[in-house]
């Protein structure tokens, strides 16, 4: 025995069937579902060694009900989905993690019911399939989305699939009428039942793969009452065909090549021109190198005990003497924070063998056993500062670089610093999204309203049926070093329904988001710039928006509590109770003088966007004062004058009668004298 409630560590019970499975690679390492899931990573020790972790707890605030099914990704063993008998499914991607986070894909299962088995792809980890009810599904993208793959399936209960990896997406099914297959060639499932008694149950399917030959697989069934079956898999009358990794290569160039046959052929015989080795009885040969320059056939002859068939293609592979590499690289983080290391992909093509990575400023070591050589280094970066990343790459013809400018950033980005969400996505702005319930959460929309650009961030909370749910929106991290008053300035757009208090809340963190403090917050009349309304609310133009025509003006929240400081992070969290959607644009972060102080610098106001064809917003620092503002062109003629009132936080200037040029706006009172220069496009 080496797992059961009261012994090495577990203290609660399961289903009277409590799932396992064996780690995919180490067989040391076992899961088991009890109320929980728990880890277990020296299973074949002696039995007063062996010891279990529980890695859930209280998923979806339940630990009343049982694990039905747990499955391991075999493409990435880090990812453990997880499903209940109360048809729940949850995932981790962090299954050998002291304490992993869980994701609830509940609210995105695509039919109710039982849930009877998951199966992952065994080399693409984002795709899955899953039993429920009677119908067969297919994700791509971990469990978010599906697609219905039952075909003409009977409407009988399908328990158990398993994934043929020596076919092309070779799929069985167990069910209540027996097994039926689908492979990517049919356009629909076939009964695969000759032999099984007519009756029989099939409960669970598996399949062992004898280690030389195809032809000797076997799927294996168990039934209820009726015993267990053994067969060969399908297979029929083949048509050959195949792919390959690369067609045009320079010399010496390791190529892999994958047969796409139909019908299940048990035996290959490769035939390649001009390369070494020039022939392979292997399904998938891998490394097949040509030395000379020039064009060369590919031949696959295959067959089973139905038949054969061949394919050739004359001059399918092209050796070129000129081809160079093609550099690429990547970093899995471009701003890390704190003492993070940074790792760096080769995405080269065209068969590099060498490489020199340069890395300016050097303030930087490379670790975990990486040198500068190294195909993919990991990189520790020692001082604050922008780094310019440059990857030279050489094959047999020579060689190539890349240099990206600026490409990491330690310490966090720059002051001062602004994000109006009109670069693409967050991710490419380098901020990240927190959706613990992976439900509705934070993304990018068009709107209306503010300036510059129709983007902004939002969250469609009257659609969130959940009460309660947490998102946080996260900058990157922020470099406050060269600040001695920094202030953060956003806009926002909200109407509340039925005065339901969703709550936005302000929060940093200076520790790498490890924990927050909050700043600031705001619910019903505190955050609302629109009337009430029923409806789902969408700002129609800028009086929908804070300082508009109705409800608050935007904030300006200090940070001067953590001037001096680098890697700081600024999260915009909400809060939803059944009520409105929220939307934030223009986040901006800048110096902010306090009271008292003589005002001269230019900096101490914020203008922005700048050039602007219309609006300038302007973010005044603390004044007492009302303040003159003149607006000049280039040959001092006055063009707008206009007095700003005394404790007034911005303004707004518009510029749209203006011929484009460069004006000169000033700020003058017994506080402040300051000049800046404005261009209207």
């Amino acid at each position: 025995m080496v797992a059961s409630e009261g012994s090495y560590g577990i203290d609660e019970s399961g289903a009277w069937v409590t799932p396992f499975i064996l780690d995919e690679y180490d067989p040391n390492v076992m899961f088991i579902g009890y109320k929980n899931v728990w880890r277990c990573e020296n299973v074949k020790a002696g039995s007063s060694q062996i010891s279990w972790k529980r890695i859930s707890y209280d998923l979806a605030g339940n630990n009343g009900e049982n694990m039905a099914v747990l499955e391991q990704s075999p493409a990435n063993t880090d990812v453990l989905y997880a499903a209940r008998y109360d048809n729940r499914l949850f995932r981790t991607d962090e299954a050998f993690a002291g304490d992993p986070d869980w994701y609830d894909l509940s609210a995105y299962l695509p039919a109710s019911g039982s849930i009877n088995d998951v199966e992952a792809h065994p080399t693409d980890e984002s795709t899955l399939y899953i039993l429920i009810g009677s119908g067969v599904y297919k994700s791509t993208d971990k469990g978010i989305s599906w697609t219905d793959i039952s075909g003409s399936l009977p409407d009988v209960s399908m328990t158990s699939i398993a994934f043929y990896t020596r076919g092309q997406e070779a799929l069985y099914l167990a069910s209540d009428l027996g097994v039926f297959h689908k492979d990517a060639s049919m356009s629909d499932w076939i009964w695969f039942n000759q032999g099984l008694p007519v009756d029989a149950s099939v409960r669970e399917i598996e399949i062992w793969y004898h280690p030389d030959s195809l032809s000797e697989d076997v799927i294996r069934a168990g039934t209820y009452g009726r015993g267990m079956w053994s067969s060969d898999l399908w297979f029929a009358t083949p048509e050959a065909a195949f792919s390959s990794s690369d067609t045009i290569v320079p010399p010496n160039c390791g190529v892999n090549f994958f047969d796409a046959s139909s019908g299940m052929p048990h035996y290959f015989e490769w035939s390649f021109e001009g390369a070494s080795p020039s022939t392979s009885t292997e399904q998938n040969p891998e490394g097949i190198e040509y030395s000379t320059p020039g064009t060369y056939a590919v031949a696959l002859k295959v067959w089973n005990d139905l038949g054969e068939d061949s394919t050739y293609v004359a001059g399918y592979i092209t050796v070129s003497d000129e081809i160079l590499p093609e550099v690429e690289f990547s970093a899995d983080v471009l701003m890390p924070c704190g003492t993070d290391i940074v790792h760096f992909t080769d995405l080269s093509g065209n068969c590099p063998d060498t490489w020199t990575w340069q890395i300016f400023p050097e303030d930087i070591l490379y670790v975990e056993g990486t040198t500068e050589h190294s195909q993919h280094p990991a990189v520790q970066f020692t001082s604050p500062g922008t780094y310019t990343v440059t990857l030279i790459a050489e094959n047999s013809n020579g060689q190539e670089s890349l240099t990206k400018t600026d490409y990491i950033i330690i310490g966090g980005m720059p002051l001062p610093y602004s994000e109006d969400f009109e670069g693409g996505s967050f991710t490419d702005a380098g901020w990240m999204v927190e959706n613990p319930d992976m439900n509705i959460t934070w993304e990018m929309t068009e709107v209306v309203g503010t300036n510059p650009g129709n983007q902004a961030a939002w969250i469609n909370i009257f659609d969130y049926y959940a009460f309660g749910p947490r998102d946080l929106l996260i900058s990157p991290p922020l470099d406050f070093s060269d600040y001695s008053n920094p202030g953060l300035y956003f806009e926002h757009a909200y109407a509340y329904r039925y005065a339901l208090a969703d709550t936005l809340i302000v929060k940093i963190s200076t520790d790498c988001g490890n924990s927050w403090t909050r700043l600031w917050s705001a619910a019903l009349e505190d955050l609302e710039t629109a009337p009430e309304s029923e409806e789902s609310f969408i700002p129609q133009n800028a009086d929908d928006w804070c300082m508009g025509g109705y409800g608050n003006t935007c904030n300006i929240i200090d940070l001067s509590a953590y001037a001096g400081q680098t890697g700081v992070k600024i999260a915009f969290e909400s809060f939803g109770r059944y009520g409105n959607n929220m939307y934030i644009d223009n986040i901006t972060i800048s110096n902010s003088v306090g009271t008292g102080e003589d005002i001269s610098d230019q900096d101490d106001i914020l203008i922005y966007p700048n050039p602007s064809d219309g609006i300038f917003n302007i973010v005044l620092p603390t004044h007492n004062e009302g303040i003159e503002m003149n607006v000049r062109d280039m040959h001092g003629r006055l063009v707008h004058a206009e007095t700003i009132e005394a404790e007034a936080s911005m303004t707004r200037f518009n510029a749209g009668g203006l011929n484009k040029g460069i004006y000169v706006i000033s700020f003058v009172s017994g506080e402040m004298n300051v000049n800046s220069k404005i261009i209207v496009q």
